[in-house]
């Protein structure tokens, strides 16, 4: 399939596009898509930025040209795109997203790659990422939401690549090879007792210390879903209880500790 398309310049910055549709729903990119029959390379590219942003655009010369292979969950291809990109100029119109687009924006041209973050995950644990789930990126402990874009079927050294698409990828403090810890929100639970991760949760016995009165009870508990700074509790302590999470290995033969 031949698809075209469009960088849009215009004061130093270019416009993106935010995919509305598969394939590659979620990210962003630079508009264009794919040529109509009997349609030319030029037509297709002014009709898809028009669909997408609604300008009017002047194209110039081609940029680059390049293939695009999609693979499906097995590792078969599903997609062969070969791309021809054009520089385009803004002729009329106010940008603003078009059916084929949920968002648009321009961006310094500079930070075009910072629009994507790019993730592995070990394998065995690559069958509970799927592309549409949430996720939070964490640069510098400040958490920015996202989407799980694309999942790459094959394994590479025991890792999984996936790609999320930032919900305000123009944030400050994003840059090019920026390295950054990616969480993926795989299931989630309205109303349930949580707790602070502790030792407890790696602990075997599943045992956590409660504080009852003047003692701390060691008590079982049944874990449910975990997250990276908390744990859901299902049963062995309530609302309201508080637990002791820091490491208590040196107590874990006693059954209670009184507290002074």
């Amino acid at each position: 399939m031949v698809g075209v398309g469009g960088v849009v310049v215009r004061d130093g910055k270019a416009l993106i596009v935010k995919r509305a549709h598969e394939p590659r729903k979620g990210e962003w990119s630079l508009p264009g898509g794919l040529l109509e029959l009997g349609e030319s390379l030029q037509d297709a590219i002014r009709r898809e930025i028009k669909e997408e942003t609604t300008l009017d655009v002047e194209v110039g010369p081609i940029i680059e040209t390049f293939d695009r292979v999609h693979h499906d969950d097995h590792g078969r291809i599903r997609y062969h795109f070969v791309i021809v990109d054009y520089l385009c100029t803004v002729r009329a119109g106010v940008v603003a997203h078009g059916s084929d687009a949920s968002d648009v924006r321009w961006v310094p041209i500079a930070d075009l790659s910072s629009y994507r973050v790019d993730a592995t995950v070990s394998d065995v644990h690559a069958g509970k990422v799927q592309a549409g789930m949430p996720a939070v990126v964490l640069i510098n402990e400040q958490p920015m939401a996202g989407t799980v874009a694309t999942v790459y079927p094959t394994v590479e050294n025991g890792a999984v690549r996936f790609t999320v698409a930032l919900d305000d990828p123009a944030r400050a403090g994003l840059r090019p090879s920026l390295r950054v810890d990616v969480h993926v929100v795989t299931d989630h639970k309205a109303r349930t007792v949580r707790v602070t991760r502790g030792p407890f949760v790696d602990d075997a016995s599943r045992r956590a210390f409660v504080v009852r009165g003047d003692r701390a009870m060691r008590v079982p508990l049944v874990l449910g879903l975990s997250g990276v700074d908390q744990v859901e509790i299902v049963s062995g302590a309530v609302e309201g209880d508080e637990l002791i999470v820091s490491d208590m290995r040196d107590y874990l033969h006693l059954d209670s500790i009184l507290l002074k």
